[in-house]
């Protein structure tokens, strides 16, 4: 049976989020996460940028199959915001080798995409799908996921959770992959905001810092103010993310900002 969109709320949903300046990525990130977690009906929502630079001959043998989480955001109303013990689990290889929920969302990268954990594990009972340790340490009982492709390297996951007993469903898997498929724009410019997009270099949170200011309208020394940085200090971070990004002042980086859409 065809699920049955919620239509209306889907667009305004839309109409919501356009409406957020496009200078304020973390803005816009939150919003969208309390948004999906209401229109999912869900206590928990995660955002996970990941980047897969691994060689093809060394990806075959790599548990993980290459793929590497580089930043973890929470929304502000999850009941759990550390992310450490999610961190750890992702880079212990022993989580993932041989994980049928992992192995089910990785097999098709590259293409986005959306599971509900009868897609990845058919036939299997809430407790098998949920016996890692990751779920039982957020007290997850279902998940959600959807995954928006920027390309076949990098990739931006939505985690929504249930603490609840009650399954997530096709309805809320096809409104959240309507939503993924109009979400390029907006992932392209949060993974540039790491220095994740192809020629750029990872910022440190302290570089990303200061990139977020420079998509505003203050001043070097405004910046360093707003920073506890002496004007040196936040200079020096302001030609880091212009080197990093590969740019060579703010008018190109913010043209090229303002101009980012599709591709990869």
């Amino acid at each position: 049976m065809e699920s049955k969109i919620e239509w209306e709320r889907v667009e305004l949903l839309w109409r919501e989020f356009l409406a957020i300046p496009i200078n304020s990525p973390d803005i816009m990130l939150q919003w969208l996460l309390e948004e999906l977690k209401s229109l999912c009906r869900a206590q928990q929502s995660t955002c996970v940028l990941c980047l897969n630079d691994m060689s093809p001959s060394l990806r075959r043998n790599d548990p993980r199959l290459g793929w590497r989480a580089v930043a973890w955001v929470p929304s502000a109303t999850n009941p759990f915001q550390d992310m450490t013990y999610a961190k750890r689990w992702a880079e212990d290889p022993s989580n993932v080798a041989d994980n049928e929920c992992y192995l089910g969302f990785v097999r098709d990268a590259g293409t986005t995409r959306s599971f509900i954990m009868d897609d990845v594990m058919p036939g299997a009972t809430p407790e098998e799908a949920r016996k890692d340790g990751l779920y039982r340490y957020y007290q997850v009982q279902d998940r959600l996921v959807g995954i928006h492709a920027i390309s076949p390297k990098i990739e931006v996951y939505f985690y929504l959770d249930r603490e609840s007993d009650e399954r997530f469903g096709t309805l809320e898997r096809d409104q959240l992959q309507y939503i993924l498929e109009g979400l390029g724009p907006f992932c392209r410019r949060l993974a540039f905001s790491y220095g994740l997009l192809n020629g750029q270099t990872k910022l440190s949170p302290r570089e990303r810092e200061t990139f977020l200011f420079l998509l505003g309208d203050k001043s070097e020394k405004e910046i360093a103010a707003e920073m506890g940085l002496s004007l040196r200090s936040a200079h020096q971070n302001v030609v880091a993310v212009y080197r990093k990004l590969g740019f060579s002042s703010r008018a190109s980086l913010m043209s090229s900002w303002m101009d980012l859409q599709g591709g990869s």
